[in-house]
Order: C-alpha cells, then sequence, then structure tokens
C-alpha cells in the first residue's frame, strides 16, 4: 500500500522498450480501518466501567505508529491515558496495553476504564449517549463559509461495536436507533441498537466510511454540502437514549 501523498499521481514506468506514464491507485476507505470495540457495565448511578479494544490499519495506523515509535513505553501509556481523559475528565483508565507499534500488522490499544456520571441521571431515568468512541469531540466543521478546497489525504472507516451492560431494573424506553444515510458515491453512515433481554445488554453498532471511488478532494463550492454531512454525522453520534427504572 502507498503512501497517502504517493496514491492518484502520474507516475513513470521506466522499460528501456515500453515506458509508460500511468495513475497508482487510491486506496479504497476500508484499507485504513479504525475497529473500536467497548464492553461495558452501566451502574444504577450512571458510572460505566469496562473494557476496550482499538485496532487500526493502513493510513489509520501509520501515522500513530510513528508517534508510538519515538516514545517510550511509559509515554504512550501517558498518552493513551490522556486521550481518553480529553474526553472524560474523570475517567480513571488502567492496564494499557499499546502493541503492534512497528511492523505491518495492525496497530492495538487496550485498556480498562472506570467512568463516573457517563449516563444522566435522574429520579428515575438515566439518559446514555452510545457512542462512547465519538462521544466529546467538537464538530469537524465550525465555520460556515471555506475560501479553498477541501482535500483529505486519504479515505478511511470506522466500525464500533459497544455493548451496555444495563443496572438491574431499568429498561429502555421507546428504542430508536439513531440511523443511516448514505453519502452519493463518497460513503455511508449506519448505526443500529439491538436489545438482549438475557442480561440485559444493549449493543451499540456503527459503521462509517468516506472517501470511495477516490473521492476525497472537492472544491470549494461542495463544501457547505461536506459540512451539513459531518453535522450530521455528530447529530448522530450524540444520539441519547431513556432508560426507565421499572416501578417495585
Amino acid at each position: 500500500m502507498l503512501r497517502w501523498n504517493e496514491q492518484g499521481q502520474t507516475v513513470l514506468i521506466s522499460d528501456p522498450k515500453q515506458p509508460q506514464l500511468v495513475v497508482t491507485p487510491v486506496a479504497p476507505p476500508e484499507a485504513s480501518l479504525a475497529r473500536r470495540e467497548g464492553t461495558f457495565r452501566l451502574g444504577a448511578d450512571g458510572r460505566l466501567e469496562g473494557e476496550v479494544r482499538v485496532s487500526y490499519t493502513g493510513e489509520s495506523a501509520y501515522g500513530r505508529k510513528a508517534r508510538y515509535q519515538s516514545q517510550s513505553p511509559a509515554d504512550r501509556e501517558e498518552f493513551v491515558r490522556d486521550d481518553v481523559k480529553s474526553r472524560f475528565g474523570s475517567a480513571e483508565v488502567t492496564g494499557i496495553k499499546v502493541e503492534g507499534v512497528s511492523g505491518p500488522e495492525a496497530l492495538r490499544i487496550t485498556y480498562h476504564v472506570k467512568i463516573p456520571s457517563y449516563a444522566q441521571r435522574t429520579e428515575r431515568r438515566l439518559f446514555l449517549q452510545c457512542a462512547y468512541f465519538t462521544r466529546g469531540y467538537a464538530p469537524r466543521y465550525s465555520a460556515s463559509e471555506r475560501k479553498h478546497p477541501v482535500a483529505y489525504p486519504n479515505a478511511w472507516s470506522e466500525k464500533d461495536t459497544v455493548i451496555y451492560e444495563l443496572p438491574e431494573g431499568y429498561v429502555m424506553e421507546k428504542p430508536e436507533a439513531p440511523g443511516a444515510f448514505k453519502i452519493p458515491d463518497v460513503g455511508e453512515y449506519v448505526a443500529r441498537l439491538t436489545l438482549s433481554t438475557k442480561r440485559p445488554a444493549l449493543k451499540y453498532d456503527r459503521s462509517f466510511d468516506f472517501g470511495r471511488g477516490g473521492h476525497i478532494m472537492f472544491p470549494v463550492e461542495a463544501y457547505p454540502a461536506l459540512k451539513q454531512v459531518f453535522d450530521k454525522v455528530q447529530e448522530l453520534d450524540d444520539h441519547t437514549i431513556a432508560l426507565r427504572q421499572e416501578a417495585n
């Protein structure tokens, strides 16, 4: 796989008999994948505790690997801890492991986390934002206008699976999934909720990809549409469900 700055470029194949000018391929979104999984227990007071597993491939891994290679193991742990605490200030992050820092294999990060007041609590309800891995981030675009074209370095994809073991005595109130939408010729967003009545547990699946067909460069006139796409992604990522405590 070529680096992003070598993709979509005209290159010379210098054969002495039949040289050719060709355009290098642009890697599809699935070549640069962030695969993120979390298994959590949600307390009746809103606290969250559980295990997180993240892996990166392609361009999603390359820049992170370069940074981790310049750090000591202790610095890597601190970087992961600071990244989580930047979104959840009161989080306690332990058991951090960073693997696959060198070599072609995927970069893998695992940790254990405790977050007090992850879900908002009222007298008989908990309000849960299901998208753990995107919670706490600022909007990608805040300006209403742009003066220059938009160029993304590479296509990318994200696949998230989060399981919340619900507190005893709580049920979902109006279980509605965040939804899905397509970005014509460019990508797609899908988020689903599945409720298991045995544990009980809530499973949240989210997938998002962008840059299909090498569509990663956009003229300035396309900026309002791009902003609308990423505003929609954030709106769906912020989707919150209500859990109601059943009467005794």
